[in-house]
């Protein structure tokens, strides 16, 4: 499953492809898409279209994206585009293996191959093979969820951020001291 606003830099396109992708290799999924916008009518098409649209839910925007990604198997961000993703965080937060572009703060907080797997920007092929080869070995992909949330909690929690800056101004006054 995805969470964002419905607009063509999200990429929600890739997440229909690849659903299309997996049935034609004979592996179900359900694809859930979270969030609204104006994209929302040309992916339903799509999926209508690529024969998918019974495995792909388009939720809108709900009020219980915790639960909705703790129930999820894998997350995916298929941007073009980012920044520092609040989704990526929140689905690493809660235990779920993420598949994300090499794009803008992705690279930061997916360790590839760790927490998830980073693939390249618009390669459907690509993405694909990341969520199969979660789908495939089920142990890593727990794995990789508990390495995710671990690695929110200590370094993007606000606990690890006060810890960072705490450190840091140590530091810096025992440099000044010993000048």
């Amino acid at each position: 499953g995805t969470v964002g606003r419905l607009v063509p830099v999200k990429n929600q396109q890739a997440m229909i492809d690849a659903a299309a992708a997996l049935s034609s290799a004979g592996v179900g999924c359900v694809v859930l898409v979270v969030g609204e916008g104006p994209l929302r009518a040309e992916l339903e098409q799509r999926a209508q279209a690529l024969g998918v649209a019974s495995q792909v839910r388009l939720l809108g925007a709900r009020p219980d994206v915790p639960e909705l990604l703790a129930a999820m198997d894998v997350f995916v961000l298929p941007s073009e585009s980012e920044g520092l993703s609040n989704t990526v965080l929140e689905a690493m937060a809660c235990g779920v293996p993420v598949v994300a572009t090499r794009v803008g703060g992705n690279e930061e907080l997916v360790l590839d191959g760790l927490t998830g797997y980073l693939v390249q920007p618009r390669s459907s092929r690509d993405l694909v093979e990341a969520v199969l080869a979660l789908q495939r070995a089920p142990a890593q992909a727990r794995r990789m969820g508990v390495a995710g949330r671990l690695r929110a909690e200590r370094e993007f929690s606000l606990d690890g951020m006060v810890r960072r800056y705490r450190d840091l101004y140590v530091g810096l006054r025992s440099q000044r001291g010993a000048a």
